[in-house]
């Protein structure tokens, strides 16, 4: 419900903005929609959350929470995440409202999209070796610590961003994420 009213208060503004020769032009209405970032971020999110979803709990001594597009409509959440971090409700809509947010803010393709970028980067530079793998080697090292720098200083923000969105949507489901806050 979230989603939609987000996606629905983005597009009342923006038709707002633009001239009525494109609002009563459906295509070109749509058009210029999707060159929209905070549409089109929304209007995905839509597609993202539509669906029976399902819970999977999943044997484990790690505690760990996540949700993939791969497996669309799934949360997976940990046996030791529910032994040491969930006691209340509330700590679990926690739970659950940041592991939604990282899909509703499409986290999980922008890291799939930087580990492909950068993995496709290697290739190329690997395959123009002109000394057989002998810089190959110094590549590999360079190009590791510059995926993990990337992939850290992403994930930081990203965990930002879906503790922030994961509050909002606990707090709309009138869970008291105060209560939460140990998670």
């Amino acid at each position: 419900k979230f989603v939609d009213e987000e996606l629905q208060k983005i597009m009342s503004a923006r038709m707002e903005e633009l001239p009525k020769s494109i609002v009563d032009d459906d295509d070109k209405l749509y058009r210029t929609l999707l060159r929209d970032d905070e549409f089109r971020l929304w209007a995905h999110a839509k597609q993202r959350m539509e669906g029976k979803w399902r819970y999977h709990l999943i044997t484990s001594d790690i505690p760990n929470a996540f949700v993939s597009e791969l497996l669309p409509q799934r949360i997976f959440v940990t046996t030791s995440m529910l032994e040491k971090f969930v006691h209340t409700d509330d700590e679990m809509a926690l739970i659950l409202g940041h592991e939604l947010s990282h899909l509703i803010l499409g986290h999980v393709s922008d890291s799939n999209t930087l580990a492909t970028f950068l993995r496709t980067v290697e290739v190329l530079l690997l395959s123009i070796d002109p000394t057989e793998g002998v810089l190959s080697l110094g590549f590999m090292t360079l190009l590791a610590g510059s995926r993990a720098a990337l992939t850290a200083a992403n994930s930081r923000d990203n965990e930002a961003e879906a503790d922030a969105l994961g509050i909002k949507l606990s707090a709309m489901g009138c869970y008291d994420t105060r209560a939460a806050a140990e998670v």
